[in-house]
């Protein structure tokens, strides 16, 4: 079992910026991850990672499936508020730091009331 949440949010910078979404199962020793990205420029990018966490370390090398030649590596550390900070870097000459952060949008119950219990407010 991980050792850390499943589903990670965040944003990359450096030659490309965009957003990521990672979702991790396995275990520490044996990662895998469905990394998604958003570039701001390029568009959705899908990769599959395989990787491991270790001391602190998430370490992900990923490819994307339609062309396993593009790689992409990952390694990023966990801060004192428990968010992933690191950098990334491609074997096509992109590079640059990400910070993800753990989602907890799964865990949470949703709301029994999903509208306003007032809507209109006057003054007198």
């Amino acid at each position: 079992m991980l050792s850390v949440r499943e589903i990670w949010v965040g944003h990359f910078y450096g030659t490309n910026i965009g957003k990521l979404f990672v979702r991790l199962t396995g275990e520490d020793a044996a990662v895998n991850a469905a990394l998604h990205i958003n570039d701001d420029d390029r568009g959705p990018v899908a990769f599959e990672a395989t990787g491991r966490f270790e001391n602190g370390a998430l370490i992900l090398s990923a490819r994307v499936p339609d062309n396993p030649d593009q790689t992409l590596d990952l390694v990023a550390r966990l801060d004192q508020s428990g968010n992933l900070k690191g950098c990334w870097t491609s074997n096509f000459g992109l590079a640059g730091t990400l910070i993800l952060f753990p989602s907890d949008a799964l865990d949470r119950d949703t709301p029994k009331q999903t509208s306003p219990a007032q809507l209109y407010a006057s003054r007198h």
